[in-house]
């Protein structure tokens, strides 16, 4: 059976509530675009109805004041419709809905739809900042005995003997954390901080300074300095194989 244009259509329109359905519980939608049809009441085709159906299911609403201008116009200028909407699943989302007119340095054969929401978004409103803690290593052997003795002193004479064995074990244990704060020197090892992701142009640049130093590398390994070797133009005549000859 040949499929006509009101049944492709209503597939579209079906992906789209299935979509729609989905979130509907959870997010305010808004679906926008040429929908290719109209839900004017002047208009009543199967495409009209289709779409009209579409919108009354999911509970859709345009502008309340929605009025019928035209927002499509053909280029030959012998017909216009209403096919460009902007549609939400809450009525209270909706602040201001504008059908544009025309101009001529568009040359679209569509004018613009808007709308204006009542979302409010925050401004220059960043996220929390994370606290990037530092790992440190106790460097035990640069104690200053003395003053941990001193400190572990002054906190265990603050216990008391009547406390339950728990509560002795968290105090001793507090008392011991103090006098290693006070008298062991501790060595950072670690440094925790924000990871910043380069952008793609700065990750263009270092792959091309990583071939390059890659290419350098290779070069220096493989290159060899010229050998040079020296030789004697002409042999030196010893003073016993060169005699001069007399006459």
């Amino acid at each position: 059976m040949d499929k006509d244009s009101s049944y492709e259509y209503g597939e579209c329109l079906d992906l789209i509530h299935n979509i729609a359905t989905k979130y509907l519980n959870t997010h305010a939608i808004i679906l926008c675009g040429d929908l290719n049809w109209a839900i004017l009441q002047t208009r009543n085709n199967k495409h009209d109805q289709l779409l009209k159906e579409f919108i009354q299911e999911l509970n859709f609403t345009a502008d309340k004041d929605k009025s019928d201008r035209q927002t499509f116009f053909h280029h030959s200028g012998k017909s216009s419709s209403q096919i460009d909407y902007i549609f939400s699943s809450k009525e209270n989302l909706i602040k201001k809905y504008t059908v544009w007119n025309s101009s001529s340095s568009n040359v679209s054969a569509h004018v613009p739809v808007s709308m204006t929401t009542n979302i409010i978004i925050p401004i220059g409103v960043n996220k929390a900042i994370e606290k990037y803690r530092t790992v440190h290593k106790l460097q035990w052997d640069q104690t200053d005995l003395p003053q941990y003795i001193e400190s572990v002193q002054n906190e265990n004479s603050k216990l008391q003997l009547t406390q339950k064995p728990s509560n002795s074990i968290q105090n001793i244990t507090k008392a011991l954390l103090t006098a290693s704060i006070k008298a062991v020197p501790t060595k950072p090892i670690k440094l925790k901080g924000p990871k910043w992701k380069a952008s793609p142009r700065v990750k263009k640049t270092l792959k091309k300074l990583q071939a390059a130093i890659l290419k350098m590398e290779i070069r220096r390994q493989t290159s060899r300095p010229p050998f040079q070797e020296t030789t004697k133009s002409r042999k030196e005549k010893s003073p016993q194989s060169a005699k001069k000859g007399t006459c």
